[in-house]
């Protein structure tokens, strides 16, 4: 059984950048909480089309604050994740302290 906190190390992890695929394959429900969101924009390892699935098997998941300051601060993948949310969300609402954060990378 996948849970919420397999699915938070899968994301964290680093140095398997294939080990949330077999996961992203089974039906998800509710446990791609947002703590797995800000895991995932943070992991420097992820390709773009890995939080694609993500967002597929999540269909309408809010993308938050947290979520955008974690993709934003990614020194590696920060360009694409933001792209990627963006395209996901285009009213989504750039804080100040989104903006500070961007400013600060």
């Amino acid at each position: 059984m996948i849970t919420k906190n397999v699915l938070l190390a899968a994301a964290s992890n680093t140095s398997s950048a294939s080990s949330m695929e077999p996961l992203l394959q089974r039906p998800l429900g509710e446990i791609i909480s947002e703590d797995v969101l800000v895991a995932a924009a943070g992991n420097t390892s992820r390709e773009k089309d890995w939080m694609e699935l993500l967002f597929q098997r999540a269909p309408g998941k809010t993308i938050t604050e947290d979520v955008l300051v974690a993709a934003i601060s990614n020194t590696y993948r920060g360009n694409n994740w933001m792209e990627l949310l963006l395209q996901r969300a285009p009213s989504i609402k750039i804080t100040e302290h989104v903006l500070v954060v961007a400013a600060s990378n």
